[in-house]
């Protein structure tokens, strides 16, 4: 899906209000298809999935249109891989007694529970409509509950779907957002066939993202041994 960068900054977005303990704990891990098992899904910005039934759900009930949802949800995660270290060090790292994030499709997204200040300022510096902005919200909270997440967790707090943290790190030090996803299952020693199934592409085209990645990772060995010579 192409996505429109609506509003975008090349700056971290801010972080509002203070870290506070509870919330999601189950990591779960799909080795296939969607969220729900199957392949159906929606994909966020370069892979993240929803699917097509949360989205139609949340967009039915905010009387908004599946397409215009599902763009917005898009750019959502788009925007999240810039500010994904301060999100993450802010409500999961900067205090000890944060709860782990829920862990999903292989490890290329992360649930973590948010103040509803950061879903308010990120609707408002994305441009999203109030009705658009909620239905997000609502389908982001499926999600979660999908994934098992503690009702009593999600009353109290919103949740926020993310890029996974060494996603959003390996598109920040030069991979592009599909090699990254890539590279991430490649880490966990899956097949080339099994992420081909897992991220929707031929064989083929999954063979061409890591001839790609191979290479940018050699050419930054050869810069770092030009630097520290």
């Amino acid at each position: 899906m192409k996505v429109a960068r609506i509003g975008k900054t090349e700056s971290t977005p801010e972080v509002p209000g203070g870290a506070r303990s509870g919330g999601f704990t189950k990591k779960v891990n799909y080795n296939r298809g969607g969220l729900d098992g199957t392949s159906t899904m929606t994909r966020l910005a370069e892979g993240a999935p929803i699917s097509t039934d949360i989205v139609g759900e949340a967009a039915d009930s905010h009387a908004v249109s599946a397409t215009e949802l599902s763009e917005a949800l898009a750019t959502i995660h788009d925007d999240l891989v810039d500010g994904a270290d301060a999100i993450h060090e802010h409500y999961v790292g900067g205090n000890g007694e944060r709860s782990a994030p829920l862990v999903a499709n292989g490890g290329l997204v992360e649930v973590i529970d948010v103040d509803s200040g950061t879903w308010t300022r990120m609707a408002e510096r994305l441009g999203l409509s109030d009705a658009v902005g909620a239905a997000a919200r609502s389908a982001h909270a499926d999600y979660a509950r999908r994934l098992g997440a503690d009702e009593r967790a999600l009353a109290e707090r919103d949740a926020l779907v993310m890029p996974a943290h060494v996603l959003s790190g390996l598109t920040r030090a030069g991979l592009s957002p599909r090699q990254s996803e890539v590279q991430v299952l490649r880490m966990r020693g899956e097949t080339q066939e099994e992420i081909g199934d897992r991220l929707g592409m031929e064989v083929g085209t999954v063979k061409s993202h890591c001839h790609r990645i191979d290479r940018k990772i050699d050419e930054a060995r050869r810069l770092l041994g030009l630097v520290g010579e």
